[in-house]
């Protein structure tokens, strides 16, 4: 299994109990991150890369875990397609970002709070707790499909 986007290894815990006989692998485009996650979890392979390309040959995971971190990518396409490559005949991509639609549940908690909506200077809304350039898109439902 791989955690695409693993940073200092927040979910590789749960999955490595989750999946007790999994092979877990973890990659993240931080160096820092990877070297803090390898601390954590000695036994696991975890690897940074370049946020282009991963360097797994074809087929090679049955699962594929991402963690809020396509809303962060330059070129979702491209790493859209770069975990559907590495899927084994029949594995998963579990995707999980936070939901952009209006009326969500992230969206009514963000009105709750007063200017929890901040502009940014390329006409991009964020909540207040994202920062500006770390958040690239905003998934919708419509978006996801």
């Amino acid at each position: 299994m791989l955690d695409y986007g693993c940073g200092v290894g927040a979910w590789i815990g749960l999955l490595a109990h989750a999946f007790q006989d999994a092979k877990i692998h973890g990659v993240d485009i931080s160096k820092i991150a990877i070297e803090k996650a390898k601390r954590k979890f000695p036994t696991h392979h975890l690897e940074s890369f370049d946020g282009l390309m991963l360097p797994f040959p074809d087929a090679k995971f049955d699962l594929v875990f991402s963690y809020h971190v396509l809303e962060h990518v330059d070129d979702i396409e491209a790493s859209v397609n770069d975990i559907a490559r590495m899927l084994s005949n029949g594995g998963y991509a579990v995707i999980i970002f936070p939901c952009g639609n209006d009326g969500s549940f992230l969206d009514r908690n963000m009105r709750l709070i007063r200017d929890s909506r901040l502009p940014t200077a390329d006409g991009r809304t964020v909540l207040f707790f994202e920062t500006a350039d770390g958040h690239v898109r905003r998934m919708t439902s419509s978006d996801t499909v």
